[in-house]
Parts: structure tokens; C-alpha cells; sequence
């Protein structure tokens, strides 16, 4: 069954599941900001995880206002894992529209941005102006979409970007964006010949082996 994609496995469930019970400290069954900010070693910035905590990407099953249970959490980690897929945009969008007016202005992007930049430059990417990276976010998009609708970007054009994955990585986990950046061509044609076809999938898969390999030893 782990062989079968199309459906969660085993090995899905017991990355999540592993994944939640390592970042909840106090085995409350919730996990807080505090917890959340040292998922994937603190790579995701604050900002984007007070938003998260708070339901704006969804909203949270706990029904306890800052916490997310283990299906909260489950679809954080999806929408984080596989930002190319259409439920993960809808949550990340939702999460960076701090007006909830439907438009990702250039003003919410810099604030996120403004946390962001420093992560940039931990990682080697050299010192991006926010003009600069508002346009290459309009570049990621395409810049004619939004000629109806100059005040942002809306949901549709995220979802007709072909890399919507970079553009968000680009706004809150600067390690993936480094790693896009200076990924090995040769590589990537390798990974895709694999049969795990989604980022998602080759996460998971990663991730078990490492935790079976760590029961192991």
C-alpha cells in the first residue's frame, strides 16, 4: 500500500503523526506558536505561523483560538510540504490576505517580507530591495494577469502560476527558495523520474526513511 500514491499510506501517517508528536513539547495534544516555530528547524517566519495559529488558512477543528490539534496540523504540513498543489494555494493565500479582501496588495507582501529579507541573507541570497521583490513575485505570475486588477494579486492568478510554490516560498521559508535556487538541473530530472511525483510524496518519503533509519540505530 505504501507503493500506491494515490492515497495516504501508512508512511504518510506516520510522518505526520511522528512530526506532531516531536514539536509537541508538553504533550497537550496541541501545538502553539512556540511549537510550530520549530518545525523544519524554525525555517517558516513568524508572521506567516501567527496567521496559521490563528485559523486565517483554515478554520481550526481544536476550537482552541492559537492552538491546532493533529487535523489542524495535518494540514498545515501539506499545505507547507506541497505548496504547488491547488488546496495548498487556497490556504497559503488565505493566510497572506490579512484584509481578507480577496487581493494580495504590495503593502501585506512587504510586511511579510520585512521578516523575511534577513532569512534571505542566512541563506547566501544576496540583499533584494522590496521593489525588487515585488517584481519578481509579478514576474512569477506573469505580469499581463494583472493588468484588470493593479491593486494585488488575486487567487486566480496564483493558481495560474507555475511555480506558485517559489512565489510563497520566496515571501516565508527562505531555505526553500535557496534550495530552489541553486538546485542541480541533472538532479531534479532524476528526482522527477522517481515514482513519487509530488513534492509532498518525496517529503514523506524522505522523512520515513530518516525516522526508520533513526529507530535503527
Amino acid at each position: 500500500i505504501n507503493q500506491i500514491l494515490r492515497f495516504f499510506s501508512y508512511e504518510h501517517f506516520y510522518v505526520l503523526y511522528c512530526r506532531f508528536w516531536e514539536l509537541d513539547a508538553d504533550r497537550d495534544q496541541m501545538l502553539e506558536l512556540v511549537d510550530l516555530q520549530n518545525y523544519s528547524n524554525g525555517t517558516v517566519t513568524t508572521a506567516v505561523l501567527q496567521r496559521v495559529v490563528a485559523g486565517a488558512g483554515r478554520k481550526l477543528t481544536s476550537n482552541t483560538p492559537g492552538k491546532l490539534d493533529f487535523e489542524d496540523f495535518v494540514y498545515f504540513c501539506l499545505a507547507e510540504e506541497d505548496k504547488n498543489s491547488p488546496a495548498a494555494i487556497f490556504y497559503w493565500f488565505k493566510v497572506l490576505d490579512v484584509d481578507a479582501d480577496g487581493v494580495l496588495s504590495g503593502y501585506e507582501l512587504g510586511q511579510f517580507w520585512e521578516e523575511q529579507k534577513p532569512k534571505m541573507a542566512e541563506v547566501g541570497i544576496e540583499d533584494i530591495k522590496l521593489e525588487d521583490m515585488l517584481c519578481q513575485m509579478l514576474d512569477m505570475v506573469g505580469a499581463n494577469r494583472i493588468r484588470d486588477h493593479p491593486q494585488g494579486l488575486t487567487l486566480s492568478d496564483l493558481r495560474s502560476c507555475p511555480t506558485p510554490a517559489n512565489f510563497f516560498n520566496m515571501l516565508f521559508n527562505a531555505t526553500k527558495f535557496a534550495r530552489f535556487e541553486h538546485r542541480d538541473p541533472f538532479g531534479e530530472h532524476q528526482m522527477r523520474q522517481q515514482p513519487e511525483k509530488t513534492e509532498w510524496d518525496r517529503f514523506a518519503r524522505l522523512e520515513y526513511d530518516r525516522m526508520a533509519s533513526e529507530v535503527q540505530q
